[in-house]
């Protein structure tokens, strides 16, 4: 029986539907990721040659601080009260200057005592020697027994030792008003004040941090297998805010730092650098390191697998084309925009220097060589 005219309309626009359908699912499938290697269509690619040697040669860069050449903190030995200090932050004074004054009354009028005392105990060392010396007279003479005898010789030797005992306590008072005075070591500059007028110090309690006006040096720790590099007197260069400053070694520790693990050297800096103490030194220094291996750029290599990294390299084939081929290898160091590498490279080998995300292994190229 044949079918409704409306219901073969139907089918017929369903039939035509599905086909529009999988026509369009067709259109829409994603384009494979395995493209065949068009091997006869060279590109342009360029290359560098590998260059392999036994050693390299690397600036490497060790900071350290500019250093005064004396810093120090100045101190009373002696406890008391601060009557006066005649320097603030940032003021330079002489050697010998007198920078703080402890009170001293207590002690001159301790002095002006004992002095007294002193004085009294002279006159009775006096009195006693009289004594004595009749006393000997008679017991030569058989007039006095021996226990007077050694009763007069023993108060003498009594009133001298009291005497003595004064003299020193009186030469300790001395000591100690020469020490209420706090004197420049040397020519110094102030950078901290610790102390002010009318406070009560103990001793070794700091009054200023000074540092010499003069006399700058560089203390750079470096490994000990490069202070065997450098010599007492050898000349150098140390950089301080970027600028190049002529120096000498003055000194070299013979003892490696138990934190830093180096050992330290002392550069002069010349009298009229700018250096300040505390600003970063960096002594830039060029190592010789024995180790076969050769530079490449940067761009040349793609990270691989286990810590190995790939690059391409141009090699010809049985049909005297040239195609590229991976290269496994290893970074030994790195320096501004080159590695220095090493792998299955061999010496000559020209390496695709950069572009390599464009070319696969297999693919033809036209090297184009590039300056060394």
């Amino acid at each position: 029986m044949p079918l409704p005219r409306p219901l073969i309309s139907i089918i017929a626009l369903a039939v035509a539907g599905g086909a529009a359908t999988l026509l369009m699912g067709v259109l829409y499938i994603e384009k494979p990721s395995d493209i065949p290697i068009d091997a006869d269509r060279a590109l342009d690619a360029e290359v560098t040659r590998f260059i392999e040697q036994a050693s390299y040669q690397k600036t490497v860069n060790f900071a350290g601080i500019v250093a005064a050449t004396e810093d120090t903190r100045l101190a009373f030995e002696i406890p008391g009260t601060l009557v006066s200090l005649s320097l603030r932050v940032g003021d330079e004074a002489p050697l010998g200057k007198v920078v703080a004054q402890l009170d001293t009354r207590s002690m001159i009028a301790n002095q002006t005592a004992v002095a007294a005392r002193l004085q009294q105990e002279k006159a009775q060392v006096e009195l006693a020697s009289l004594q004595f010396q009749r006393i000997q007279d008679l017991f030569s003479k058989g007039a006095v027994s021996q226990g007077q005898f050694d009763e007069a010789r023993l108060g003498l030797d009594s009133a001298k030792a009291a005497a003595n005992a004064l003299q020193a306590e009186l030469s300790a008072i001395a000591v100690a008003l020469s020490k209420s005075s706090l004197e420049l070591p040397f020519d110094a500059t102030v950078n901290t004040r610790h102390a002010s007028v009318g406070d009560v110090v103990a001793a070794g309690s700091p009054i200023y941090d000074i540092t010499s006006t003069e006399g700058r040096e560089a203390i750079i720790g470096v490994p000990a297998k490069v202070a065997s590099q450098f010599a007492t007197g050898q000349a150098t260069t140390v950089y301080i805010n970027e600028q190049a400053i002529p120096g000498r070694i003055l000194g070299i520790s013979n003892k490696l730092d138990l934190r830093t693990r180096t050992q330290t050297l002392r550069i002069s800096l010349p009298d009229n650098s700018t250096a300040t103490p505390g600003q970063v030194a960096i002594l830039h220094h060029e190592l010789n390191i024995q180790d076969a291996g050769g530079w490449l750029p940067m761009a040349a290599l793609t990270e691989g697998g286990r810590g190995l990294w790939t690059t391409l390299v141009a090699r010809t084939n049985q049909d005297g084309k040239t195609i590229t081929e991976r290269a496994v290898l290893e970074i030994i160091d790195f320096s501004d925009d080159r590695v220095y590498v090493r792998g299955s490279l061999k010496n000559g080998d020209k390496v695709i220097a950069s572009g390599t995300h464009r070319l696969v292994p297999g693919m033809a190229i036209n090297p184009v060589e590039t300056a060394q």
